[in-house]
Protein backbone atom coordinates (compact mmCIF):
# COMPACT_ATOMS: atom_id res chain seq x y z
CA UNK A 1 0.00 0.00 0.00
CA UNK A 2 1.52 3.39 -1.45
CA UNK A 3 1.68 6.01 1.33
CA UNK A 4 1.56 9.79 0.47
CA UNK A 5 2.63 12.65 3.11
CA UNK A 6 0.63 15.73 3.21
CA UNK A 7 0.88 18.58 5.43
CA UNK A 8 -2.33 19.78 7.52
CA UNK A 9 -3.37 23.37 8.25
CA UNK A 10 -2.42 23.06 11.26
CA UNK A 11 1.40 22.51 10.32
CA UNK A 12 1.84 18.83 11.03
CA UNK A 13 2.05 16.11 8.78
CA UNK A 14 0.48 12.94 7.58
CA UNK A 15 1.25 9.35 5.84
CA UNK A 16 -1.90 8.94 4.15
CA UNK A 17 -2.75 5.87 1.51
CA UNK A 18 -2.02 7.21 -2.01
CA UNK A 19 -5.87 6.42 -3.45
CA UNK A 20 -7.55 8.39 -0.65
CA UNK A 21 -5.82 11.26 -0.94
CA UNK A 22 -7.89 13.59 -2.07
CA UNK A 23 -11.01 12.18 0.11
CA UNK A 24 -8.47 13.10 3.20
CA UNK A 25 -7.73 16.62 1.78
CA UNK A 26 -11.80 17.11 1.45
CA UNK A 27 -12.10 16.74 4.93
CA UNK A 28 -13.89 12.72 4.42
CA UNK A 29 -11.66 11.57 7.32
CA UNK A 30 -12.55 14.43 9.41
CA UNK A 31 -12.07 18.38 9.32
CA UNK A 32 -8.25 18.30 10.25
CA UNK A 33 -7.27 17.08 7.42
CA UNK A 34 -9.44 19.16 5.25
CA UNK A 35 -7.36 21.72 3.49
CA UNK A 36 -4.32 19.42 3.69
CA UNK A 37 -1.53 19.82 0.79
CA UNK A 38 0.81 16.91 -0.57
CA UNK A 39 4.57 17.93 0.62
CA UNK A 40 5.53 17.40 -2.60
CA UNK A 41 3.08 20.11 -3.90
CA UNK A 42 4.38 22.90 -1.08
CA UNK A 43 5.27 25.80 -2.48
CA UNK A 44 8.93 26.32 -0.51
CA UNK A 45 9.93 23.54 -2.14
CA UNK A 46 8.90 24.55 -5.50
CA UNK A 47 11.47 26.45 -6.39
CA UNK A 48 14.38 23.18 -5.71
CA UNK A 49 12.11 21.14 -7.64
CA UNK A 50 11.82 23.83 -11.08
CA UNK A 51 15.74 23.92 -10.38
CA UNK A 52 16.93 19.72 -9.90
CA UNK A 53 13.43 18.58 -11.01
CA UNK A 54 12.96 16.58 -8.23
CA UNK A 55 10.20 16.89 -5.75
CA UNK A 56 10.03 16.33 -1.65
CA UNK A 57 8.64 13.52 -0.79
CA UNK A 58 8.16 13.54 2.42
CA UNK A 59 9.63 16.08 5.45
CA UNK A 60 11.14 13.89 8.09
CA UNK A 61 10.84 14.39 11.85
CA UNK A 62 14.92 15.01 12.26
CA UNK A 63 14.81 18.12 10.02
CA UNK A 64 15.57 15.98 6.80
CA UNK A 65 13.23 15.64 3.52
CA UNK A 66 13.17 13.14 1.77
CA UNK A 67 13.36 13.26 -2.10
CA UNK A 68 11.42 11.36 -5.33
CA UNK A 69 14.72 9.44 -5.65
CA UNK A 70 15.42 8.65 -2.22
CA UNK A 71 17.99 10.73 -1.52
CA UNK A 72 17.90 12.51 2.04
CA UNK A 73 18.47 16.07 2.82
CA UNK A 74 18.65 18.68 5.43
CA UNK A 75 15.35 20.66 4.93
CA UNK A 76 16.92 24.16 4.37
CA UNK A 77 19.15 22.94 1.34
CA UNK A 78 16.01 22.67 -0.69
CA UNK A 79 13.42 24.89 1.45
CA UNK A 80 12.92 28.44 0.28
CA UNK A 81 14.77 30.37 2.64
CA UNK A 82 13.13 33.71 4.74
CA UNK A 83 15.22 36.56 4.50
CA UNK A 84 17.92 37.20 7.47
CA UNK A 85 16.42 39.18 10.27
CA UNK A 86 17.91 42.42 10.76
CA UNK A 87 19.83 42.04 14.52
CA UNK A 88 20.22 45.61 16.18
CA UNK A 89 23.51 46.25 17.75
CA UNK A 90 22.04 46.92 21.26
CA UNK A 91 21.11 43.93 22.42
CA UNK A 92 22.04 44.18 25.83
CA UNK A 93 21.35 41.22 28.04
CA UNK A 94 24.00 38.48 29.28
CA UNK A 95 22.12 35.63 27.63
CA UNK A 96 22.82 33.89 24.30
CA UNK A 97 21.80 35.32 20.36
CA UNK A 98 18.60 33.32 19.98
CA UNK A 99 18.70 33.99 16.23
CA UNK A 100 16.67 36.95 16.15
CA UNK A 101 18.44 39.64 17.95
CA UNK A 102 16.79 38.62 20.76
CA UNK A 103 18.83 37.67 23.92
CA UNK A 104 17.53 34.51 25.78
CA UNK A 105 18.10 34.32 29.77
CA UNK A 106 19.83 32.06 31.75
CA UNK A 107 17.85 29.29 33.31
CA UNK A 108 17.69 31.65 36.72
CA UNK A 109 16.09 34.19 34.98
CA UNK A 110 12.32 34.33 35.69
CA UNK A 111 9.72 33.80 32.85
CA UNK A 112 8.70 36.23 30.71
CA UNK A 113 5.21 36.67 29.72
CA UNK A 114 4.98 38.40 26.65
CA UNK A 115 1.16 40.12 26.87
CA UNK A 116 1.69 42.49 24.46
CA UNK A 117 -0.92 42.00 21.53
CA UNK A 118 0.41 39.48 18.54
CA UNK A 119 -2.44 40.10 16.63
CA UNK A 120 -2.07 36.64 14.87
CA UNK A 121 -1.84 34.16 18.66
CA UNK A 122 -4.08 34.12 21.95
CA UNK A 123 -2.29 36.45 24.75
CA UNK A 124 -0.54 35.38 27.53
CA UNK A 125 2.12 33.31 25.69
CA UNK A 126 5.38 32.39 26.92
CA UNK A 127 8.45 32.18 24.17
CA UNK A 128 10.98 29.02 25.00
CA UNK A 129 14.05 28.04 23.93
CA UNK A 130 15.02 25.04 25.79
CA UNK A 131 18.49 23.31 24.28
CA UNK A 132 17.33 24.90 20.79
CA UNK A 133 14.02 23.68 20.71
CA UNK A 134 11.85 26.53 20.42
CA UNK A 135 8.31 26.44 21.62
CA UNK A 136 5.49 28.84 22.70
CA UNK A 137 3.87 28.04 25.41
CA UNK A 138 0.94 28.81 27.73
CA UNK A 139 -0.41 27.84 31.22
CA UNK A 140 -3.67 26.29 32.31
CA UNK A 141 -5.98 28.73 33.78
CA UNK A 142 -6.70 27.57 37.02
CA UNK A 143 -4.71 24.80 37.31
CA UNK A 144 -2.45 24.81 40.63
CA UNK A 145 0.56 23.16 39.08
CA UNK A 146 0.44 26.22 36.22
CA UNK A 147 1.03 23.14 34.01
CA UNK A 148 2.63 24.74 30.76
CA UNK A 149 1.29 23.50 27.08
CA UNK A 150 3.69 23.44 24.42
CA UNK A 151 3.31 24.23 20.88
CA UNK A 152 6.44 23.36 18.99
CA UNK A 153 8.15 26.38 16.75
CA UNK A 154 11.26 26.92 14.59
CA UNK A 155 12.62 30.14 14.09
CA UNK A 156 10.81 30.36 10.87
CA UNK A 157 7.74 29.45 12.23
CA UNK A 158 8.06 32.79 14.55
CA UNK A 159 9.00 35.29 11.15
CA UNK A 160 6.08 33.63 9.31
CA UNK A 161 3.76 34.12 12.14
CA UNK A 162 5.13 37.63 13.50
CA UNK A 163 6.84 38.85 10.80
CA UNK A 164 10.90 39.59 11.24
CA UNK A 165 10.23 42.73 12.95
CA UNK A 166 7.63 41.61 16.02
CA UNK A 167 9.95 38.38 16.14
CA UNK A 168 12.62 40.51 16.48
CA UNK A 169 11.57 41.69 19.85
CA UNK A 170 10.33 38.43 21.49
CA UNK A 171 12.32 37.49 24.70
CA UNK A 172 12.82 33.88 24.96
CA UNK A 173 13.38 31.82 28.32
CA UNK A 174 15.16 28.90 29.00
CA UNK A 175 12.89 26.85 31.15
CA UNK A 176 14.23 24.24 33.54
CA UNK A 177 14.31 20.76 32.63
CA UNK A 178 11.30 19.92 34.93
CA UNK A 179 9.52 22.16 33.43
CA UNK A 180 10.33 21.09 30.08
CA UNK A 181 9.57 17.94 30.85
CA UNK A 182 6.32 18.19 32.58
CA UNK A 183 4.48 20.11 30.15
CA UNK A 184 2.25 19.06 27.24
CA UNK A 185 2.70 19.09 23.64
CA UNK A 186 -0.64 20.40 22.31
CA UNK A 187 0.51 20.80 19.27
CA UNK A 188 1.98 22.81 16.27
CA UNK A 189 2.98 26.65 16.69
CA UNK A 190 0.98 27.29 12.87
CA UNK A 191 -2.29 26.41 15.03
CA UNK A 192 -1.75 29.27 17.33
CA UNK A 193 -2.48 31.44 14.28
CA UNK A 194 -5.33 29.17 12.64
CA UNK A 195 -8.62 30.66 14.11
CA UNK A 196 -10.30 27.50 12.36
CA UNK A 197 -8.41 25.47 15.04
CA UNK A 198 -7.50 28.05 18.00
CA UNK A 199 -9.60 31.14 18.99
CA UNK A 200 -7.92 33.74 19.03
CA UNK A 201 -9.52 35.59 22.05
CA UNK A 202 -9.00 32.70 24.07
CA UNK A 203 -6.58 30.56 25.93
CA UNK A 204 -5.64 27.50 24.52
CA UNK A 205 -6.68 25.30 26.90
CA UNK A 206 -10.41 26.50 26.47
CA UNK A 207 -9.94 26.13 23.02
CA UNK A 208 -9.15 22.36 23.56
CA UNK A 209 -12.05 21.77 25.88
CA UNK A 210 -14.47 23.88 22.78
CA UNK A 211 -12.54 21.01 20.29
CA UNK A 212 -13.47 18.43 22.67
CA UNK A 213 -16.91 19.28 22.57
CA UNK A 214 -17.36 19.82 18.90
CA UNK A 215 -16.37 16.00 19.01
CA UNK A 216 -19.17 14.72 20.30
CA UNK A 217 -20.76 14.21 17.31
CA UNK A 218 -18.73 11.47 16.75
CA UNK A 219 -17.76 10.44 20.76
CA UNK A 220 -21.19 10.75 22.35
CA UNK A 221 -19.78 9.91 25.67
CA UNK A 222 -18.14 14.03 26.09
CA UNK A 223 -21.87 15.16 26.47
CA UNK A 224 -21.66 13.58 29.17
CA UNK A 225 -19.74 16.01 32.58
CA UNK A 226 -18.12 12.77 34.54
CA UNK A 227 -16.48 11.66 31.27
CA UNK A 228 -15.50 15.12 29.89
CA UNK A 229 -13.77 15.70 33.13
CA UNK A 230 -12.24 12.12 33.43
CA UNK A 231 -10.52 13.11 29.81
CA UNK A 232 -9.39 16.53 31.12
CA UNK A 233 -8.09 15.25 34.18
CA UNK A 234 -5.79 12.60 32.09
CA UNK A 235 -4.58 15.71 29.75
CA UNK A 236 -3.28 17.04 32.75
CA UNK A 237 -1.87 14.90 33.71
CA UNK A 238 -0.06 14.17 30.22
CA UNK A 239 -1.39 10.54 29.59
CA UNK A 240 -4.79 9.04 28.08
CA UNK A 241 -7.58 7.96 30.05
CA UNK A 242 -6.98 4.07 31.27
CA UNK A 243 -9.68 1.71 30.22
CA UNK A 244 -10.17 0.51 33.41
CA UNK A 245 -11.12 4.40 33.85
CA UNK A 246 -13.81 4.69 31.56
CA UNK A 247 -15.43 1.20 32.96
CA UNK A 248 -15.60 2.65 36.41
CA UNK A 249 -17.93 5.35 35.04
CA UNK A 250 -21.73 5.61 34.75
CA UNK A 251 -22.12 6.45 31.35
CA UNK A 252 -20.25 2.52 31.03
CA UNK A 253 -22.62 0.74 33.26
CA UNK A 254 -25.65 2.59 30.84
CA UNK A 255 -24.10 2.10 27.67
CA UNK A 256 -24.55 -0.64 25.02
CA UNK A 257 -21.66 -2.90 24.20
CA UNK A 258 -21.61 -0.75 20.75
CA UNK A 259 -21.12 2.54 22.65
CA UNK A 260 -18.30 1.49 24.57
CA UNK A 261 -16.10 -1.20 22.02
CA UNK A 262 -16.93 2.78 19.76
CA UNK A 263 -14.90 4.49 23.00
CA UNK A 264 -12.40 2.25 22.86
CA UNK A 265 -11.42 2.96 19.55
CA UNK A 266 -11.77 6.58 19.02
CA UNK A 267 -11.12 7.93 22.12
CA UNK A 268 -7.53 8.80 21.42
CA UNK A 269 -6.31 12.62 20.64
CA UNK A 270 -2.98 13.04 19.26
CA UNK A 271 -1.95 16.32 19.79
CA UNK A 272 1.59 16.07 18.41
CA UNK A 273 0.39 15.06 14.78
CA UNK A 274 -3.24 17.06 15.24
CA UNK A 275 -5.56 13.63 14.08
CA UNK A 276 -8.49 13.78 15.77
CA UNK A 277 -8.53 9.87 15.91
CA UNK A 278 -6.60 7.03 15.65
CA UNK A 279 -6.38 5.01 11.94
CA UNK A 280 -8.51 2.66 12.94
CA UNK A 281 -11.19 4.78 13.91
CA UNK A 282 -10.93 7.09 10.91
CA UNK A 283 -11.26 3.81 8.79
CA UNK A 284 -14.75 2.65 10.48
CA UNK A 285 -16.12 6.49 10.31
CA UNK A 286 -15.51 6.32 6.52
CA UNK A 287 -16.43 2.58 5.91
CA UNK A 288 -19.53 3.77 7.78
CA UNK A 289 -20.25 6.49 5.68
CA UNK A 290 -20.14 4.39 2.63
CA UNK A 291 -21.56 1.45 4.06
CA UNK A 292 -24.83 3.93 5.27
CA UNK A 293 -24.93 5.77 1.67
CA UNK A 294 -24.66 2.62 0.26
CA UNK A 295 -27.94 1.28 1.99
CA UNK A 296 -30.13 4.35 1.73
CA UNK A 297 -29.27 4.28 -2.70
CA UNK A 298 -30.28 0.64 -2.47
CA UNK A 299 -33.57 1.39 -0.30
CA UNK A 300 -34.26 4.07 -3.12
CA UNK A 301 -33.08 6.87 -1.64
CA UNK A 302 -31.34 9.61 -4.10
CA UNK A 303 -30.60 12.82 -4.66
CA UNK A 304 -28.79 12.25 -0.84
CA UNK A 305 -26.81 15.17 1.08
CA UNK A 306 -23.45 14.37 3.23
CA UNK A 307 -25.66 15.95 5.89
CA UNK A 308 -28.19 13.29 6.31
CA UNK A 309 -25.73 10.62 5.11
CA UNK A 310 -22.99 12.01 8.00
CA UNK A 311 -25.78 12.33 10.78
CA UNK A 312 -27.26 8.57 10.43
CA UNK A 313 -23.71 7.14 9.98
CA UNK A 314 -22.65 8.95 13.38
CA UNK A 315 -25.77 7.50 15.02
CA UNK A 316 -24.57 3.85 13.69
CA UNK A 317 -20.57 3.83 13.96
CA UNK A 318 -20.91 5.47 17.78
CA UNK A 319 -23.26 2.48 18.62
CA UNK A 320 -26.10 4.77 19.38
CA UNK A 321 -28.01 2.38 16.58
CA UNK A 322 -27.53 -1.20 16.80
CA UNK A 323 -27.53 -2.56 12.64
CA UNK A 324 -31.50 -3.66 12.90
CA UNK A 325 -32.62 -0.17 13.95
CA UNK A 326 -30.20 1.42 11.16
CA UNK A 327 -31.88 -0.99 8.66
CA UNK A 328 -35.13 -0.09 9.58
CA UNK A 329 -35.15 3.77 9.64
CA UNK A 330 -33.66 3.57 5.95
CA UNK A 331 -36.25 2.00 4.92
CA UNK A 332 -38.73 4.20 6.57
CA UNK A 333 -36.76 7.08 5.21
CA UNK A 334 -37.53 5.35 2.04
CA UNK A 335 -40.74 3.86 2.43
CA UNK A 336 -42.66 6.32 5.21
CA UNK A 337 -45.61 3.90 4.35
CA UNK A 338 -44.25 0.61 6.13
CA UNK A 339 -45.50 -0.23 9.41
CA UNK A 340 -43.09 1.78 11.99
CA UNK A 341 -42.04 5.00 13.62
CA UNK A 342 -38.87 6.99 11.99
CA UNK A 343 -36.59 8.03 14.96
CA UNK A 344 -37.49 11.47 16.32
CA UNK A 345 -34.21 12.84 16.55
CA UNK A 346 -33.60 12.19 12.74
CA UNK A 347 -37.07 13.33 12.03
CA UNK A 348 -35.94 16.50 14.08
CA UNK A 349 -32.46 16.74 12.19
CA UNK A 350 -34.47 16.62 8.91
CA UNK A 351 -37.28 19.45 9.30
CA UNK A 352 -35.10 21.72 11.41
CA UNK A 353 -32.09 21.46 9.45
CA UNK A 354 -33.85 21.92 5.56
CA UNK A 355 -33.04 18.23 4.44
CA UNK A 356 -34.27 17.72 1.05
CA UNK A 357 -34.03 14.25 -0.68
CA UNK A 358 -35.97 11.96 -2.92
CA UNK A 359 -37.38 8.48 -3.00
CA UNK A 360 -38.05 5.96 -5.93
CA UNK A 361 -40.73 4.27 -3.49
CA UNK A 362 -42.50 7.48 -3.48
CA UNK A 363 -46.10 7.47 -4.89
CA UNK A 364 -45.71 3.51 -4.63
CA UNK A 365 -48.44 2.83 -2.03
CA UNK A 366 -50.71 5.80 -3.35
CA UNK A 367 -50.81 3.28 -6.59
CA UNK A 368 -51.21 0.11 -4.42
CA UNK A 369 -53.90 1.84 -2.77
CA UNK A 370 -55.72 2.43 -5.85
CA UNK A 371 -55.03 -0.29 -7.31
CA UNK A 372 -57.08 -2.04 -4.12
CA UNK A 373 -59.71 0.29 -4.40
CA UNK A 374 -60.99 -0.58 -7.64
CA UNK A 375 -59.63 -3.80 -8.53
CA UNK A 376 -59.79 -5.71 -4.83
CA UNK A 377 -57.58 -7.78 -3.51
CA UNK A 378 -57.30 -10.84 -6.31
CA UNK A 379 -56.41 -8.64 -9.07
CA UNK A 380 -55.13 -5.95 -7.25
CA UNK A 381 -52.13 -8.31 -5.49
CA UNK A 382 -51.48 -9.58 -9.04
CA UNK A 383 -50.19 -6.42 -10.19
CA UNK A 384 -45.58 -7.12 -11.05
CA UNK A 385 -43.62 -4.61 -8.86
CA UNK A 386 -42.61 -2.92 -12.61
CA UNK A 387 -45.75 -1.92 -13.12
CA UNK A 388 -46.13 0.10 -9.37
CA UNK A 389 -42.90 1.74 -9.99
CA UNK A 390 -44.00 2.76 -13.51
CA UNK A 391 -47.60 3.96 -12.53
CA UNK A 392 -45.81 5.28 -9.01
CA UNK A 393 -43.64 7.60 -11.55
CA UNK A 394 -46.20 8.84 -13.09
CA UNK A 395 -47.74 9.97 -9.93
CA UNK A 396 -44.39 11.72 -9.21
CA UNK A 397 -43.51 13.34 -12.70
CA UNK A 398 -47.22 14.31 -13.61
CA UNK A 399 -49.66 16.99 -12.25
CA UNK A 400 -52.77 14.77 -13.58
CA UNK A 401 -50.98 11.61 -13.14
CA UNK A 402 -53.54 10.39 -10.79
CA UNK A 403 -56.19 11.02 -12.51
CA UNK A 404 -54.73 9.14 -15.36
CA UNK A 405 -54.37 6.15 -13.27
CA UNK A 406 -57.66 5.77 -12.41
CA UNK A 407 -59.15 6.04 -15.61
CA UNK A 408 -56.59 3.36 -16.56
CA UNK A 409 -58.12 0.88 -13.39
CA UNK A 410 -61.85 2.22 -13.84
CA UNK A 411 -61.19 1.11 -18.01
CA UNK A 412 -60.13 -2.46 -16.32
CA UNK A 413 -62.38 -2.77 -13.49
CA UNK A 414 -65.29 -3.05 -15.74
CA UNK A 415 -63.87 -5.80 -17.35
CA UNK A 416 -63.26 -7.56 -14.36
CA UNK A 417 -66.90 -6.88 -12.87
CA UNK A 418 -69.21 -5.95 -16.21
CA UNK A 419 -72.34 -7.00 -13.87
CA UNK A 420 -71.85 -3.54 -12.24
CA UNK A 421 -71.85 0.15 -13.42
CA UNK A 422 -68.58 1.41 -14.67
CA UNK A 423 -67.91 4.14 -12.13
CA UNK A 424 -68.31 1.94 -9.25
CA UNK A 425 -65.18 1.02 -7.59
CA UNK A 426 -64.34 -2.28 -6.24
CA UNK A 427 -64.89 -1.42 -2.41
CA UNK A 428 -68.23 0.43 -3.70
CA UNK A 429 -69.33 -3.05 -5.40
CA UNK A 430 -68.13 -5.15 -2.38
CA UNK A 431 -69.20 -3.36 0.25
CA UNK A 432 -72.70 -4.13 0.77
CA UNK A 433 -71.85 -8.16 -0.17
CA UNK A 434 -69.74 -8.61 2.64
CA UNK A 435 -72.72 -8.00 4.92
CA UNK A 436 -74.82 -10.27 3.16
CA UNK A 437 -71.87 -13.38 3.26
CA UNK A 438 -71.57 -12.41 7.08
CA UNK A 439 -75.59 -12.79 7.49
CA UNK A 440 -75.89 -16.03 5.71
CA UNK A 441 -72.70 -17.95 7.15
CA UNK A 442 -72.37 -15.98 10.75
CA UNK A 443 -68.52 -15.15 10.11
CA UNK A 444 -66.65 -12.91 8.78
CA UNK A 445 -65.10 -14.05 5.20
CA UNK A 446 -61.95 -13.02 3.59
CA UNK A 447 -62.96 -10.66 0.37
CA UNK A 448 -59.42 -12.65 -1.24
CA UNK A 449 -61.90 -16.26 -0.83
CA UNK A 450 -63.77 -17.66 -3.46
CA UNK A 451 -66.37 -17.82 -2.38
CA UNK A 452 -67.21 -13.83 -1.55
CA UNK A 453 -65.83 -13.38 -5.09
CA UNK A 454 -68.16 -15.86 -6.42
CA UNK A 455 -71.11 -13.91 -4.65
CA UNK A 456 -69.65 -10.58 -5.82
CA UNK A 457 -70.15 -11.61 -9.66
CA UNK A 458 -73.54 -13.35 -9.15
CA UNK A 459 -75.11 -10.08 -8.22
CA UNK A 460 -78.20 -11.80 -7.65
CA UNK A 461 -79.26 -11.92 -3.54
CA UNK A 462 -81.56 -15.22 -4.50
CA UNK A 463 -78.77 -16.98 -6.57
CA UNK A 464 -76.14 -15.68 -3.92
CA UNK A 465 -78.14 -17.31 -0.81
CA UNK A 466 -78.42 -20.57 -2.49
CA UNK A 467 -74.75 -20.56 -3.25
CA UNK A 468 -73.88 -20.21 0.18
CA UNK A 469 -76.48 -22.31 1.54
CA UNK A 470 -74.84 -24.84 -0.57
CA UNK A 471 -71.49 -24.21 0.02
CA UNK A 472 -71.62 -23.83 3.26
CA UNK A 473 -73.01 -27.36 3.60
CA UNK A 474 -69.88 -29.08 1.32
CA UNK A 475 -67.56 -26.67 3.81
CA UNK A 476 -69.26 -27.90 7.23
CA UNK A 477 -70.17 -24.05 8.07
CA UNK A 478 -71.52 -24.29 11.00
CA UNK A 479 -74.68 -21.70 10.24
CA UNK A 480 -75.76 -22.95 7.04
CA UNK A 481 -75.41 -26.84 8.57
CA UNK A 482 -77.62 -26.42 11.93
CA UNK A 483 -80.24 -24.43 9.75
CA UNK A 484 -80.22 -27.59 7.75
CA UNK A 485 -80.56 -30.12 10.73
CA UNK A 486 -83.03 -27.63 11.60
CA UNK A 487 -85.07 -27.90 8.51
CA UNK A 488 -84.93 -31.90 7.89
CA UNK A 489 -85.67 -32.27 12.13
CA UNK A 490 -88.71 -30.30 11.39
CA UNK A 491 -90.12 -31.72 8.29
CA UNK A 492 -89.50 -35.39 9.57
CA UNK A 493 -90.85 -34.74 12.79
CA UNK A 494 -94.60 -33.65 11.10
CA UNK A 495 -94.39 -36.69 8.55
CA UNK A 496 -94.49 -39.18 11.54
CA UNK A 497 -97.29 -37.10 13.70
CA UNK A 498 -99.22 -37.37 10.23
CA UNK A 499 -98.91 -40.97 10.41
CA UNK A 500 -100.03 -41.99 13.83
Amino acid sequence: MALVQIRLQSGSYADVEESLVDEYIKGTYGDVYKGAIKTKDLPEFSDYTEESGNTVEKYLPDGNVQLNTGTILPVQDVMIQPAEPVIPDDNGGSGTDNGFGAQTPGPSDPTTTVDIDLGAIPKGAEFWDYEGNIAIVYRIPGDSNATPLRYTATKEDLVAIFGPVEADNITFTTPSKDDWDRSLVFGNSVELYDPSIIDPTRNPWESFVGAVEKQAAVRPWLKSEEMLYLLAESTLEGRTVTDAEWESTEWWRTHTQAEREWLLLAQQVNPDTGEVMTKDALEKVFDDRIKIKNAMVSAGIFNLTDDLVNWVSEKFTTGQWSGTYTDEQIKLLADPQLPGDIDTGMQTFIDEGGVTFDTTRAGEQQVKDLVSQWWGPIFGANVKDSQIEQWAGMLRNDPNGEIKLIDKLKASRKSLFPEYDEDLTYEEIASPWRGFVQNAWGQNVDDASDVVQEVIKLNDTVKAGQYLFKKGLEDNVAKPTQEALKAMSQAFGSGQRGRA
